[in-house]
């Protein structure tokens, strides 16, 4: 938790979220652990989660730490050049306090967002 907090001190100005992403991180035991310690060192960062799952099938306790989860396996023959789709089949969630609601399907608007790569090292 301090190598957290220390990053968090560090990355201030150049990082405003986590992406959870790369495999299948719902298969990793430890994400509930790596969420808690993400969302207790780094309280206003966003939390996304890039899952081949669906959203009923995401536990509870990994949700309740993500701010946004993009659901749904990638399809080669869905594939669209989107800035937050692979393929047509994947949603986005928004966690509302209360629930997630639908925050982008393939086909609806992109929400305004701005969108930066930074490495950390």
């Amino acid at each position: 938790d301090n190598n957290l907090e220390e990053y968090n001190e560090k990355s201030k100005k150049v990082l405003d979220t986590f992406a959870i992403m790369g495999g299948e991180p719902l298969e990793n035991e430890q994400l509930p652990e790596i969420l808690q310690a993400l969302r207790s060192s780094c309280p206003k960062k966003e939390i996304w989660l890039y899952t081949s799952y669906e959203l009923e099938e995401i536990p509870e306790e990994i949700k309740q730490y993500c701010d946004y989860i993009k659901t749904g396996k990638f399809e080669q023959d869905l594939y669209v050049e989107n800035v937050r789709l692979s393929s047509s089949n994947q949603k986005i969630f928004k966690n509302e306090g209360d629930g997630f609601g639908i925050y982008y399907v393939y086909g609806g608007a992109l929400p305004e967002v701005s969108i930066s790569k930074t490495n950390i090292n």
